[in-house]
């Protein structure tokens, strides 16, 4: 529609005699071709392939920015060696410690404690 009164800005007798030729360039002239320009934009429109819905732009939009978080933040290929080291000596101190406690439960029970 803004076309269309873009259009008609250009002054003159738009309306006119429909019979009359129509000069190039005259404001009926920039009207028509206007309104002949829209009527093939909306044939192109019912013909084409439909508007994705508001979900799969948003569904493409997050795959997309996904893909980039993956590209920008590798994962590792392999396990840190200093991180498993870490976790072996951890699990080497909770077993140190449960064999101290049995040890010490087992101490007790022998100097006649009720450990139960």
């Amino acid at each position: 529609m803004a076309d269309v009164e873009r259009a008609y800005e250009g002054g003159g007798d738009v309306g006119g005699n429909p019979k009359a030729v129509t000069r190039p360039g005259s404001p009926r002239a920039r009207v028509e071709s206007v309104v002949t320009e829209a009527k093939d934009r909306l044939a192109i429109a019912a013909t084409g392939p439909a508007l994705p819905t508001n979900e799969e732009v948003q569904a493409d939009r997050q795959r997309e920015a996904h893909a980039r978080w993956i590209a920008e933040n590798p994962e590792p290929e392999r396990v840190d060696p200093n991180l498993a080291d870490h976790y072996a000596k951890l699990e080497r101190d909770r077993q140190r410690e449960r064999q101290t406690f049995r040890d010490c439960t087992t101490e007790r029970q022998l100097q006649g404690f009720d450990v139960s």
